[in-house]
């Protein structure tokens, strides 16, 4: 079964990779902007990676099949792994969420930083695909246990937008990138230390 749904995931991955519903919104403007447009987007959208983090155990990125999603809002510019993916990784390992599946609610990666991008619309682009992820992952069990929300952003556009039956299952942590910025790595390890509570209780009464 696990198999089944790394080829099913791969699968989704090579359908996100070939859309261009954001694209597609600018066909009408004047060439000048659709170019401007085209080269602001990396067309293959990115995906968090399997990694091993200080020696310890692999972290299955998008390809997890776990009962446990953590969803990000977009893919950084940056390269893989920063400092912050690394403090994220090593905490998911650590709390025992390495067969967790991870993922962004935009999938395509920006080629500049600071670009303007209509968030909103991407969103809305991208959020079918998320709901594909999450019923591949719960094909084996009635439910998801954990919808975890990286950072407000993405946890306020899934509180508005996932279906009631796995709002129940969303819960929130801060941004790695944050907790690197402003030195808050010991609050998302009490983050990660609630939402493993949380997890266990959820298991128990399940």
């Amino acid at each position: 079964m696990v198999a089944e749904k790394e080829k099913s995931l791969i699968d989704l991955t090579n359908i996100i990779e070939k859309c261009l519903r954001c694209y597609e919104e600018f066909k009408d403007y004047q060439s000048e902007l659709r170019l401007k447009f085209r080269r602001c987007y990396n067309r293959d959208a990115w995906f968090f990676p399997p990694s091993r983090i200080d020696d310890n155990g692999l972290v299955k990125g998008f390809l997890g099949t776990g009962d446990v999603v953590f969803v990000c809002m977009r893919p950084s510019t940056g390269t893989f792994p920063s400092k912050a993916d690394k403090l994220f990784y090593k905490l998911i390992e650590n709390n025992g969420f390495q067969d967790a599946h991870i993922t962004d609610l935009i999938k395509c990666r920006l080629r500049v930083k600071n670009e303007k991008r209509n968030e909103e619309n991407e969103v809305e682009n991208c959020f079918e695909y998320l709901l594909k992820e999450l019923e591949i992952i719960k094909k084996e069990k009635e439910n998801l246990s954990l919808i975890v929300a990286v950072g407000d952003k993405a946890y306020d556009y899934l509180n508005e937008k996932l279906p009631p039956h796995y709002k129940d299952k969303l819960v929130k942590i801060i941004h790695y990138s944050y907790a690197i910025r402003w030195r808050k790595e010991q609050d998302l390890e009490k983050d990660f230390k609630r939402i493993r509570q949380i997890y266990h209780e959820s298991t128990i009464s399940n």
